[in-house]
């Protein structure tokens, strides 16, 4: 009988912690010199904070009563209500998508913060290691690593010339209204 209360109460602990784990977006503070560097609001004793470029996804013991902090559901496919929106968007300068992860994606891409792909080919946002996002990666996250292999492969750097990136996307993006004919 004391082996199932132990199993029960270890069952339990996690499950505690995480309730008092509240998450939110925060403005970035300073300027990111060495006396200045940047950071988020902060209340209580800790805060677990990921850059999400121009705003901060932070998770902690309560929420920061300062001006452009908005609490945030912990659920990252919850749809946010009519105040977290409007709250949002006031603090953003434009509108919010409908659900958590698509709020935040939305920050990332929009400052051009760039995320790692896993073996899998996904991004994820995870803070507090909470998972807030997941999404497919974009194809550009994959030009890296192709740079390294042929890099490895060839033990040369390899280098595209813009002109040639220009003139295969302006040929590409021809109109083919041309008509051609054939001499006999």
């Amino acid at each position: 009988m004391r082996r199932c209360w132990l199993m029960l109460l270890l069952l339990c602990l996690p499950s505690l912690a995480s309730a008092q784990t509240v998450l939110y977006l925060s403005p970035k503070l300073g300027d990111g010199s060495s006396g200045n560097k940047l950071r988020a609001h902060q209340s209580g004793a800790w805060k677990d904070c990921l850059d999400l470029g121009s705003h901060m996804l932070c998770a902690g013991p309560a929420v920061p009563n300062e001006v452009g902090v908005v609490a945030l559901p912990t659920d990252k496919d919850a749809v946010l209500t009519g105040p977290e929106r409007a709250a949002l968007a006031a603090t953003l300068g434009r509108a919010a998508k409908n659900t958590v992860q698509d709020t935040l994606w939305d920050i990332a891409d929009a400052a051009g913060k760039p995320f790692r792909r896993d073996r899998n080919g996904q991004q994820h946002i995870k803070v507090h290691g909470m998972e807030m996002g997941t999404r497919a990666a974009p194809l550009a996250s994959y030009l890296p690593d192709l740079r390294r292999a042929l890099d490895v492969a060839f033990h040369l750097p390899v280098l595209v010339p813009s002109y040639m990136v220009a003139v295969a996307t302006a040929w590409a993006a021809d109109p083919v209204d041309e008509t051609f004919t054939v001499r006999r």
